[in-house]
């Protein structure tokens, strides 16, 4: 399934997560989805509240040259695979439309759990400075 990532604010159709919603509002009780694309907002809500517990992934985005934002859209995506020969595969919808790896789900939930016992009231670009910096130089952000 090719995604027209530019369209994606305005009405993109295809995911089904899209359509019913989860990208950009709310996800309630459910937890987010491999195979889907998410706002970066709704990612760091089920992060912080455990709703990706139990899941393996990565996240993938179009635009790895710029910081990120809150209402940026991002694959939830299977991790990369690692050959014998150390080749990298992506998840189809992630080749697909041409996204780069962004991070794995340890580190962003290492990142945001540490950022949350910090400063329980931090914003989404509160934990996407955490995320950004500890990408950046391998360590974390000190909130307080």
């Amino acid at each position: 399934m090719l995604v027209n990532l530019a369209k994606c604010k305005t009405g993109w159709k295809g995911d089904p997560a899209v359509e019913a919603g989860f990208s950009t509002g709310s996800l309630g009780d459910r937890m987010i989805a491999v195979g889907h694309f998410y706002s970066f907002a709704v990612v760091l809500d089920a992060v912080a509240s455990n709703k990706d517990s139990g899941l393996s992934y990565s996240l993938y985005w179009k635009d790895p040259d710029r910081r990120a934002e809150p209402s940026d859209l991002f694959l939830v995506g299977e991790p990369v695979k690692v050959t014998d020969d150390d080749d990298e595969i992506y998840p189809v919808l992630a080749q697909q439309n041409g996204l780069w790896i962004y991070c794995s789900d340890e580190l962003i939930q290492d990142v945001i759990s540490l950022a949350i016992e910090q400063k329980p009231s931090a914003s989404h670009t509160e934990l996407i400075e955490c995320i950004e910096y500890y990408l950046q130089k391998d360590t974390f952000l000190d909130l307080v």
